[in-house]
């Protein structure tokens, strides 16, 4: 049987982004890798944006995970997962705007998801905004199209209440648009 020794794992370099802040100072925030469980979510908040973007319903098991890691962490710890905590402390006290700190947003969760791919990064921080994956060249199922399917493409930002059993279980969303 083949075995693969323990290999020395090079330390990761850390994605520097450049921001402007309301006193007009640029500044560089440092956005360190994530952990292996981090990574695995990300990777499936990443796989339920793409397919959401192509049009697609996600992978049931991604939808979950992405659900899963809203639930836990809801909209700025998200952020914060991707920046790091203390990036958002400084970017929100140095007046970072709200369209800068969203391109850093999405620019971070991409290097994360994309194995720290430098080049995909940077075509999300040029343009702003996640790639739009390319259309899928196979024709459509009439189940893909019909304007009654629901989707769970959205992962919602919201936490919903503790419901006091210590389960919970997430409602089906019916939306047309994609959005909960």
């Amino acid at each position: 049987m083949p075995r693969f020794e323990a290999v020395e794992t090079l330390p990761d370099e850390p994605l520097v982004l450049s921001l402007k802040g309301r006193d007009g100072t640029v500044r560089d925030y440092e956005i360190q890798p994530v952990d292996a469980e981090t990574w695995y979510k990300f990777s499936a908040l990443g796989q339920v944006f793409e397919a959401a973007s192509a049009g697609q319903k996600p992978n049931a098991a991604d939808a979950e995970v992405a659900d899963q890691l809203a639930d836990e962490l809801g909209a700025l710890g998200l952020q914060r997962a991707s920046l790091g905590a203390d990036n958002v402390s400084a970017m929100l006290a140095d007046g970072v705007s709200a369209p800068d700190f969203r391109r850093a947003y999405t620019t971070a969760l991409v290097w994360h998801t994309s194995g720290g791919d430098t080049d995909r990064a940077m075509s999300v921080w040029t343009a702003g905004k996640a790639p739009t994956p390319s259309p899928d060249p196979t024709p459509e199922t009439e189940s893909s199209t019909s304007p009654d399917s629901t989707s769970t493409a959205a992962v919602s930002a919201t936490r919903r209440p503790a419901s006091g059993t210590g389960t919970s279980s997430r409602p089906k969303r019916k939306s047309k648009t994609g959005r909960a």
